[in-house]
């Protein structure tokens, strides 16, 4: 369509944008400038051009033209606005996998529909309308209004991923291929994955551009994004670097972002984010509170009950409860030694049945006593619960919560082992015994867990024992097709440069052999390769990255999967 030479009076283009002139009627349009107000400054793309602003009432609508593609203007204005402590909104429609590089096909908003974020303080909603102009020019429109009455600012928003997490959105470089999810075979490694506290992206790219270039570009969007680079290094097919951010909440989030070359295909890199809330570290470091003194020692047996009247899952006409002791039908029937005080059990007409101990031991001797305990007198595991051991990163102290599972001879009793911590020298056991049909089939017995056993014996994963005067915390352990990515916490009082030294030993010890090795500040990573019998390569990605708040705190990632490339 031709572009006309006509002028539209300022009366008939505010009906036709569908603005009422009797609740708008002072209406003001500039054109080549910016509202003379805002309710708040909005961040603005440097290079933008800025055509014409509109004010009508409380709502202001700038006009520019951008000269760069329609995707990333979007993604800019997510990165830069969530950054800022805007909140996305996230329709369930409007769904995509939530990795960080985005996709060389990905279209963000379809038919046209623009991108909704509000910003609580000052009730604010702002919608960010985007047009392709040419090749490589976005026609742009910003409507900054008060929250909308059809489109809340809901409480949900909040709880969507993209406002959730710092999660930054970064879109490739032109001439960059950046595939779906289950596309072509060398790209069948793509994913993206977390909790509220971590989260891990990786994809591979193909591009025109060398090392340096495709990571620049990238890092470019995560200044953008409010991150500040802590550390990094480029060698070789390696390239890394380091960001931090603190977020609206005030927590402390850091990111590494690394690029590792395919050695066999120059233009093709694998392209991994780890994003993880250092203040999540506190939690996991801080043990569980020993009991404060209390001036009562016991109460009577009826006020406990009136005190669970209001627990639906125990009923004193269901349960009996015993004090002291073990209930008679208890399927366990070995002596517990002095260390173990039995506190009372509670019996669900004998369908189920909860024994609470305090033990005056750590929670791995507990643990260990009582595995062995139930082992003798002839329980199986319960494969579904047991955790994968001897892998990774060793952990000097146990989590929060270790739960371990038990199956009777008879196959038709099964035994939850729970323990938790209460000092460093005394733990808190809980057995509960239940019920269960009889299994006849393995395989159902463990759920997915015996092929998931069957998946780690064939994988390489290296025992990382933790050096002296260092204290390692586990926190995460992600087991996905073949792959297997670990996340440690680590307290040392040694050099980084002991404490690299120690864990490229443990790695050259378990078979694995040094491809690169770069370190920057504080901050280590390094590149391994490895070949199990049937002659499958393996690689692996060691970095140990410095907390930037606390001297001598770091995180620890070990990631390990198949080298999917082929010559």
């Amino acid at each position: 369509m031709t572009q006309s030479s006509r002028l539209v009076p300022l009366q008939l283009a505010l009906r036709l944008l569908q603005i009422d002139p009797i609740t708008s009627p002072k209406g003001r349009l500039l054109l080549g400038q910016l509202p003379d107000e805002l309710p708040i400054e909005l961040p603005l793309i440097e290079q933008g051009q800025v055509i014409a602003s509109l004010q009508y009432g409380q709502t202001s609508a700038i006009l520019m033209q951008i000269p760069q593609p329609l995707l990333l203007i979007q993604n800019w204005y997510s990165n830069r606005l969530r950054a800022l402590g805007w909140f996305q909104y996230d329709a369930d429609a409007d769904a995509v996998e939530r990795n960080s590089f985005v996709r060389t096909t990905q279209v963000r908003q379809p038919l046209n529909l623009p991108l909704i974020f509000c910003y609580r303080p000052v009730a604010l909603t702002l919608a960010l309308h985007t047009c392709v102009a040419a090749e490589h020019s976005t026609t742009v429109r910003l409507e900054l209004a008060q929250e909308a009455a059809g489109l809340p600012c809901q409480v949900d928003w909040e709880r969507s991923i993209p406002n959730l997490l710092p999660l930054p959105l970064l879109v490739p470089p032109t001439d960059t291929a950046v595939p779906p999810a289950f596309a072509e075979p060398y790209f069948n490694s793509r994913r993206a994955g977390g909790s509220e506290k971590d989260w891990y992206s990786k994809s591979q790219i193909q591009t025109a551009l060398n090392g340096q270039a495709l990571l620049a570009h990238y890092e470019e969007q995560l200044k953008q994004a409010g991150w500040t680079h802590q550390a990094g290094e480029a060698r070789e097919r390696l390239l890394w670097s380091v960001w931090t951010l603190q977020d609206r909440k005030e927590q402390v989030w850091q990111l590494t972002l690394s690029l590792v070359g395919d050695n066999n295909r120059y233009d093709r890199y694998v392209a991994s984010l780890q994003m993880l809330n250092l203040d999540h570290a506190q939690q996991v470091w801080a043990l569980g509170n020993t009991n404060a003194g209390n001036s009562v020692e016991s109460i009577p047996e009826s006020i406990f009950w009136q005190l669970l009247a209001n627990n639906a899952a125990i009923d004193p006409e269901t349960h009996q409860f015993w004090i002291g002791e073990l209930p008679p039908t208890f399927p366990i029937s070995w002596q517990f030694p002095s260390q173990f005080q039995i506190l009372g059990s509670l019996v669900e007409e004998e369908n189920q049945a909860d024994v609470f101990l305090e033990v005056a031991l750590p929670v791995s001797q507990t643990r260990d006593f009582l595995a062995t305990q139930f082992r003798n007198s002839g329980w199986r595991e319960w494969r579904e619960l047991a955790a994968p051991e001897g892998i990774g990163f060793v952990v000097s102290r146990l989590p929060q919560l270790v739960l371990d599972g038990f199956i009777h001879p008879n196959n038709e009793t099964r035994c939850l082992l729970k323990l938790y911590p209460i000092t460093r020298e005394s733990t808190d056991a809980r057995l509960c015994c239940f019920q269960s049909p009889a299994q006849t089939d393995d395989s159902s017995e463990g759920g997915t867990s015996p092929l998931l056993q069957e998946q780690l014996q064939h994988i390489p994963i290296p025992q990382l024992d933790y050096p002296n005067q260092t204290e390692v915390v586990q926190a995460a352990t992600e087991i996905r097709d073949q792959s297997v990515s670990l996340q440690v916490f680590i307290s040392t009082l040694l050099p980084v440069k002991e404490l690299v030294k120690h864990y490229q030993s443990a790695m050259r010890q378990a078979g694995w052999q040094q491809q690169t090795v770069t370190q920057s500040e504080n901050c280590y990573y390094s590149l391994w390769s490895a070949m199990d019998e049937q002659n499958q390569s393996w690689q692996g990605k060691l970095s140990l990255i410095a907390d930037p708040r606390k001297v001598n705190y770091y995180t620890g990632f070990l990631q390990i999967e198949p080298l999917n490339y082929s010559a």
